[in-house]
């Protein structure tokens, strides 16, 4: 054993029901640490005391004078804000029922005249679900049920990378030849896309290797989503269709994945009459 603070006590051994409710003690303690510093940092703001210290922002202040990332500090002064409007999420906050992961989600739509709607949305899914949510929506809209995605613009997801010149240079002739291959222009996205299906049809050329023989992507046809380590993302219902005609399909829900591989038949449908009746490769 080992003492963290004179409440708290780190032991070994313990029963499964006890574990549980003390990480759910310390989940609920570093929530309350995220709103104390939220509430006092939007206090600071709007009364400027950070001036006194000599600081022209509220972010610089909590950076220099207690060592938080600048990232922590912007997300904890914009939660301070936002809570100050959204009462219901602010009070379940505060006793506990809402971890500190969802709120700062949350705070990135929520209105107070959905504050309700989004603190019963956000206490019935997982916090990489919330964030999936979040991520389709826009400031001020009310929660989504999750077949309603009409209207949505399709998902585009950010890469940034920073890179010597040299290598720069590569990725320019790299994107100049996609372009004139594809017949005059190629999008960044698409660029990347050759590259990516490059390194994984790559087959190591002698010797064993730590990378998988196979690297695999999952769309799910049932929902049109692409399995992320952030989650499942969404796809256009005509991308997931493309892929059913150029990959293999997988019933998921059979015990081996591997016996599996027919095309359902009104997906097929679906892409013969997409692609007039003939198949893609050759023709027929």
């Amino acid at each position: 054993m080992r003492h963290v603070t004179g409440d708290l006590v780190l032991q070994e051994g313990l029963p499964l029901k006890e574990v549980e409710r003390r990480i759910g003690v310390a989940v609920a303690s570093a929530g309350l640490r995220h709103r104390v510093v939220a509430f006092y940092l939007r206090d600071v703001h709007e009364r400027g005391l950070h001036q006194l210290a000599g600081h022209r922002s509220v972010v610089n202040y909590a950076v220099s004078r207690f060592g938080i990332s600048r990232r922590e500090a912007r997300e904890l002064f914009k939660a301070g804000m936002a809570l100050a409007e959204l009462p219901d999420i602010d009070e379940a906050f505060r006793e506990g029922r809402l971890c500190w992961s969802k709120v700062r989600e949350l705070v990135k739509v929520a209105v107070a005249q959905h504050d309700a709607a989004w603190l019963q949305h956000a206490q019935s899914v997982r916090i990489d679900e919330l964030a999936l949510e979040i991520r389709l929506a826009r400031k001020g809209d009310p929660p989504r049920s999750r077949d309603d995605r009409k209207g949505l613009p399709e998902i585009r997801l950010w890469l940034k990378a920073s890179m010597p010149p040299d290598v720069y240079a590569k990725w320019e002739r790299a994107c100049a030849k996609v372009a004139i291959e594809s017949g005059g222009s190629a999008e960044s996205w698409q660029c990347l896309e050759v590259a990516a299906d490059l390194i994984l049809a790559q087959q190591p050329e002698d010797g064993p290797t730590i990378a998988p023989e196979h690297c695999c992507v999952v769309v799910n046809a049932d929902d049109n989503t692409v399995e992320t380590d952030d989650g499942d993302v969404p796809l256009a219902q005509e991308t997931v269709e493309m892929l059913a005609c150029n990959c293999g399909i997988v019933d998921a829900s059979t015990p081996d994945r591997d016996k599996d591989r027919s095309v359902p038949r009104a997906l097929r449908r679906k892409v013969y009459a997409r692609d007039g009746h003939r198949c893609r490769c050759c023709g027929s």
